[in-house]
């Protein structure tokens, strides 16, 4: 039911009970008093003058009745000067009207099976209302040492609640500790016109293992308040700065409540006059598999130890619908040190810290991704007709092209060549002599080339944003003639196809990019939209909104080509060179990638990135998943974690239900 509101201007609200105005005199004619004289006692006017004093006469109980009234006025008008003025004085000036916020509760964040993510706390914050403060400078003097804030910052944050609102208490600082509140309200008498309020304080019961994905919320800065789209915010609101927080802002927020009360002298509240509930904002049910996400952070966060990476990524996503069941980026960060208010001291330790804990590499980094590339470079040579499943081409170790020498994996670590293969063996071995010809052509057999390739990447998603409901995600990069020419100012070399038909030189992806594309093959071509949030749902868990798969694109390569390279990922598990994933609980599909980057070393090595991404189960895909180590070394690495978070997911993780 809409209740009628009544708008309350600031100028209305403090009054004085001391006001009274006096009547005009009104200035007689001196004139007009002679002549009723002479006409009263004229003897010509005795009959005239009879009446009127019998007239007289009868005016008296009148007049007494007038005389007794204004007694009566005069005596309490005395009694209400001489007795309660002091009273009436204290009334008048001292008590005031309190505009009171009340908070809207932020909307929860809950997994697939409505396992708590992010949820609200009680708190406390430290108001002021600028209109009732006497003694500015000593409430900073007093306020600095318990805040432990500078005097100028206190200074500052008062100035700023002067300039929102003089009438309403306006927060300087929130998540105040317990001990501290103690204090203030032991000194409550110098501090008129501070005060304590209830707030609410955003916690994240696993903090590390899911704040790439929710993100954080802070405090709204005085730069965002001057904008037009922050109107509904005030000092020390807390809105979402990251993640589902941030993308979800205007869903999860709540709307504020508004109480005007009556307050004494020192600012204790005596009446509350009028009163406006706030309102819940609404939650968001995510595809994310809580107990899923934990087991893979925690299987993540061994294989950075153990293989010595710099961070790592694992994604799982549901084949058919694009569903984004785990999103890990480690190292990470504690999310709640920032829902509490973060110290500067925190936010420096946390951005100068060398392993990038607030930076999501599922979204955000870019990599080269070495031989994960090649399942789409097979099926764009597949599709195009350069080869077909039956085309054998001959590896005799590496490629020579004038001085210039472009060798197999093979070579570099002293083994024997593969000889002649098809595709799918191809596939199977992981062999770069194979995928530099069907790219740049060679000898008798033609290759796709440069433009062919970059079309293929584009139609698999390696070249845009796959536009998950996340902020701060990144493009991939893939290079070209134009590019090359513009950028290194060198032409484009036959050499450059080579490389990038084996994920290594200039192509960049995301690992989100690299899984979304393997999902496009593993469900027989369609390009899904990855996605997080399920549904929305109101506070009392009422459908608001179901949120359905996306398909991105669909139908640019045949399914008869898809199931060949299928194939081919499946032998490189099977008989290949994936040995980690042989002997997994279900039979899964994938391609590795050992990508180099940086400089060379002493003994002519580059530093490599570890990859894994495939499907499982092979016979009837139901998941893509992608790990990524930074710096993580050989492929099989990756492949390692990958087989335990599978494991676990295939006999564990069943046991919940999916």
């Amino acid at each position: 039911m809409d209740r009628k509101r009544t708008k309350i201007s600031p100028n209305t609200l403090n009054f004085s009970l001391k006001t009274g105005r006096k009547a005009p005199i009104k200035d007689y004619d001196t004139n007009e008093a002679q002549d009723w004289q002479e006409n009263l006692f004229s003897p010509m006017r005795e009959s005239r003058f009879e009446e009127t004093k019998i007239n007289i006469w009868r005016l008296v109980p009148f007049f007494g009745i007038l005389i007794f009234s204004l007694f009566l006025l005069a005596g309490k008008s005395w009694h209400l000067q001489a007795i309660e003025g002091d009273k009436n004085l204290i009334l008048s000036e001292g008590n005031r009207i309190r505009i009171k916020t009340l908070p809207g509760a932020r909307g929860k964040i809950y997994d697939r099976f409505q396992k708590i993510l992010a949820r609200n706390g009680p708190g406390l914050k430290l108001v002021v209302v600028a209109s009732e403060i006497e003694d500015e400078n000593r409430i900073i003097q007093i306020l600095s040492p318990l805040l432990g804030e500078s005097e100028q910052e206190i200074r500052s944050k008062i100035d700023e609640a002067k300039k929102e609102n003089a009438f309403s208490g306006v927060a300087i600082k929130t998540n105040l500790p317990h001990e501290t509140q103690l204090e203030i309200l032991a000194r409550q008498k110098e501090l008129k016109g501070v005060s304590i309020e209830e707030d609410i304080i955003r916690e994240y019961p696993e903090g590390e293992v899911f704040s790439a994905v929710c993100g954080y919320t802070g405090e709204i800065s005085s730069d965002e308040l001057a904008k037009p789209e922050f109107a509904a915010y005030t000092s020390g609101d807390f809105i979402g700065r990251a993640g589902i927080e941030g993308s979800y802002e205007d869903e999860l927020k709540g709307k504020k409540g508004r109480e005007l009360i009556e307050v004494d002298a020192f600012g204790k509240e005596e009446e509350v006059l009028v009163r406006q509930d706030p309102e819940s904002g609404n939650s968001l049910i995510l595809n994310l598999d809580f107990a899923l996400q934990k087991k893979a952070k925690e299987y993540l966060d061994e294989g950075i130890k153990n293989y010595g990476a710099s961070g790592g990524v694992v994604i799982i996503e549901k084949v058919q619908t694009g569903e984004v069941l785990t999103s890990i980026s480690s190292p990470s960060f504690d999310n709640n040190l920032f829902a509490k208010g973060i110290s500067q001291a925190e936010l420096a330790k946390l951005l100068e810290d060398p392993a990038q804990p607030l930076f999501n590499r599922a979204i955000s980094g870019t990599y080269p991704c070495g031989s994960t590339i090649k399942p789409m470079v097979a099926a764009a040579a597949l599709e195009e007709k350069i080869i077909t499943k039956d085309t054998k081409i001959l590896d005799k170790g590496a490629i020579q092209i004038g001085a210039y020498r472009f060798p197999c994996w093979t070579s570099s670590w002293g083994l024997a060549p593969h000889g002649l293969l098809n595709v799918e063996e191809a596939l199977s071995q992981s062999c770069d002599v194979f995928f530099y010809t069907i790219g740049g052509g060679y000898e008798n057999q033609p290759g796709l080339g440069v433009a062919k390739l970059k079309e293929y990447a584009l139609k698999f998603g390696l070249m845009a944003k796959t536009g998950i409901d996340l902020p701060a995600e990144t493009s991939g990069f893939y290079p070209d003639e134009e590019w090359k020419l513009k950028e290194k100012g060198e032409p484009w070399y036959l050499g450059d196809t080579y490389w990038i038909s084996i994920g290594q030189s200039y192509v960049l992806v995301t690992p989100l990019q690299l899984n979304n594309y393997l999902n496009a093959i593993a469900n027989g071509g369609k390009l899904m939209r990855p996605y997080l949030v399920s549904a929305i749902i109101d506070e009392n868990e009422n459908p608001m909104f179901n949120y359905q798969p996306e398909v991105i694109r669909e139908g640019f390569i045949a399914s008869e080509n898809l199931a060949i390279v299928k194939e081919g990922m499946r032998k490189s598990v099977s008989e290949g060179i994936i040995y980690p994933l042989r002997n997994s609980k279900v039979a899964a599909a994938a391609k590795t990638g050992t990508a180099e980057y940086g400089e060379k070393d002493a003994k002519g090595y580059y530093e490599t990135h570890a990859w894994v991404s495939g499907f499982a189960p092979y016979d009837n895909p139901e998941i893509t998943f992608t790990v990524f180590l930074e710096g993580g070394g050989a492929s099989n690495n990756a492949a390692e974690v990958a087989k335990k978070i599978i494991d676990w997911y295939y006999t564990e993780g069943q046991n919940r239900g999916s």
